[in-house]
């Protein structure tokens, strides 16, 4: 109704109230990178004016994807008042995996229905028994997920709790691991970290990150058998057990680490060799390595330039065991 009662008198605010139907439409024809793709069905009612536009929506899409992400299907029931987008509930379900989202976002001035520069939120988010192969072909292993988020975009606050099993990184499985983590509108802090590389071999983890990008984490192992380390495995490098413990704190820009890790009762083609110690000293962009194996070992790395020097001193020394661990079988 864009006229007042006048032929010749426009209504500056002009009274909305209409519904559309969507009917098979494939998202590629209105997106103009091709990255989603599936189709969406639904039908949303609009009322009021632009200053105090009401609408809600009830939306399905069809084989739902974004890029290498493989969303399925998708249900979704929703109402914008106010300038507060309602999600009543958001359902994503691929195969037997199911995801659920409710909750609201504040995302325009209530006087003004103006954008707003740090848009608020409440958010609950369920999921049980996902497969992570469901949704991407490079991991698998099954997830169960719950969250709380509320706050702001720039201070986000809430929970996350993750627990995963028989996660296959492609690079590394692990039997379990498990993550519990609160933000606080500043920081991410890391509560409970554990990966288990199999039944009692465990990493465990605490720290935080901010969203500067500075952060402060510590890591620990008190046993993991190398057969279980890919890598390793793969390489037929020996047996044994490694642990370590690392702390660090910086930014990513310019991390720093301190570390020492520990080889103990290496064994290569049956032979017994005397436990290691490795020092890890990562600052300023450059890594510090020094260590006794069956060698003293001093070396550096720059991070950034990938420049490496060593100094190796060894006598009548078994070597084979550590080209392998360089991917150099053919040195011996």
């Amino acid at each position: 109704k864009p006229f007042k009662d006048s032929i010749l008198s426009i209504d500056p605010e002009p009274a909305l109230d209409f519904t559309t139907t969507l009917r098979n439409v494939e998202m590629r024809d209105f997106m103009k990178r091709d990255l989603p793709s599936g189709t969406l069905e639904g039908n949303i009612d609009l009322k009021g004016t632009f200053k105090s536009l009401e609408a809600a929506g009830s939306l399905k899409g069809k084989d739902m994807a974004f890029d290498r992400i493989r969303m399925g299907d998708l249900a979704a029931d929703l109402r914008f008042s106010g300038g507060k987008l309602f999600i009543d509930t958001i359902e994503v379900r691929k195969n037997t995996s199911m995801l659920h989202v409710s909750g609201a976002a504040q995302v325009l001035d209530q006087n003004t229905m103006k954008p707003l520069k740090d848009p608020t939120y409440a958010l609950n988010i369920q999921g049980d028994s996902i497969l992570i192969e469901d949704f991407v072909d490079t991991v698998k292993g099954k997830i169960a997920l719950a969250a709380t988020l509320e706050g702001s975009v720039r201070k986000p606050r809430g929970t996350v709790d993750l627990h995963a099993t028989d996660v296959d990184l492609g690079v590394q499985r692990f039997h379990e691991m498990k993550l519990v983590c609160v933000l606080d509108g500043e920081k991410v802090r890391f509560k409970a970290l554990q990966l288990a590389v199999a039944p009692g071999e465990l990493i465990e983890g605490s720290g935080w990150i901010t969203l500067e990008k500075a952060y402060q984490i510590d890591l620990v192992s008190k046993g993991v058998s190398l057969g279980n380390i890919e890598k390793i495995r793969e390489r037929e490098i020996g047996e044994g057990r490694i642990l370590f413990h690392i702390s660090g704190h910086g930014t990513l820009e310019n991390p720093q680490l301190t570390g020492e890790i520990t080889v103990e009762n290496p064994r290569f083609k049956g032979r017994s060799f005397e436990d290691f110690q490795v020092q890890l000293d990562l600052r300023d962009q450059v890594a510090h390595i020094a260590g006794k194996l069956n060698f003293d070992l001093k070396g550096s790395y720059h991070v950034q330039k990938g420049d490496f020097s060593a100094i190796v001193q060894c006598s009548r020394t078994e070597l084979e065991p550590y080209f392998r661990l360089m991917d150099q079988k053919h040195l011996r």
